[in-house]
């Protein structure tokens, strides 16, 4: 498959018809070559439809190919959708091989969810949301969304007995100081926390300098290499799997009791 060229648009909701006809003419260029499939009007205007319709999400478009045409051109279209402004990133792509019918595929959301925003839109659709909201914007975003991740996990785990208040204290300061990059730490050795994983009823945190097994039963460093907590717990007890069942809990303090020892 060979990448074409591509192309970056912000518009008002109320011009999305006008875009696609600048897609279609934009990719007018490839058709010179008698060979090349061909993106069809009908399928842009679904295009259109869909994100006129939803909030943020993915389209995939392929050519209709006749039958001496063997060079199948297939286009992702990649949008945010908010308050009536469209960012959208278009990206061609060229691959031999013949296509009966064309093809409209989407994966798309219709609400943006403050409180469970999906990942795509700060990885998958990175590219995009800049358009949308500036890479400033986008920096703050994706911090918060970090620092909120990880406050929730550390939050069930101190419901399951677990002492969290060194970590939550760490991870308030990680995220003052991302927020204020201009303010230096008067903290001589001030250690961020890169990853946070929870699984009932273990915790594990992540340092630069190590990783730690948090339990209701105690605190233990674990392996640099390890980043589940479940695995961590494994490891450190030399077990195959974590005990289950109602006596599950008497069985995970005796195992670290032993490894303890």
């Amino acid at each position: 498959m060979i990448r074409l060229r591509e192309t970056d648009h912000v518009v008002k909701v109320t011009e999305l018809e006008d875009l696609g006809e600048k897609i279609l003419k934009d990719l007018a260029v490839y058709y010179k070559n008698t060979y090349q499939c061909q993106i069809q009007s009908i399928d842009m205007r679904k295009a259109i439809k869909i994100i006129r319709n939803r909030s943020y999400g993915r389209i995939s478009i392929t050519g209709k190919c006749k039958d001496y045409q063997k060079d199948k051109l297939f286009i992702q279209i990649r949008f945010i959708h908010r308050k009536g402004i469209v960012a959208v990133k278009v990206s061609g792509y060229n691959e031999v091989g013949w296509s009966e019918g064309s093809l409209v595929r989407s994966r798309t959301r219709k609400k943006i969810m403050a409180k469970t925003i999906d990942p795509d839109l700060i990885w998958k659709l990175r590219d995009v949301l800049i358009l949308m909201i500036d890479s400033e914007r986008f920096v703050r975003l994706k911090n918060y969304l970090e620092y909120r991740r990880k406050r929730e996990k550390l939050t069930k785990a101190s419901k399951c007995g677990i002492d969290v208040g060194e970590f939550k204290e760490v991870l308030k300061s990680d995220y003052f100081y991302k927020c204020h990059p201009e303010i230096e730490s008067n903290d001589e050795i001030r250690s961020g926390i890169e990853f946070i994983d929870f699984e009932e009823p273990f915790l594990l945190v992540g340092t630069p300098e190590k990783h730690i097994l948090l339990t209701p039963f105690g605190k233990y460093e674990a392996s640099m290499e390890i980043h589940y907590a479940r695995e961590a717990f494994r490891e450190l007890v030399n077990v195959k799997r974590v005990p289950y069942g109602k006596d599950a809990m008497k069985k995970i303090e005796a195992l670290l009791l032993q490894a303890s020892i």
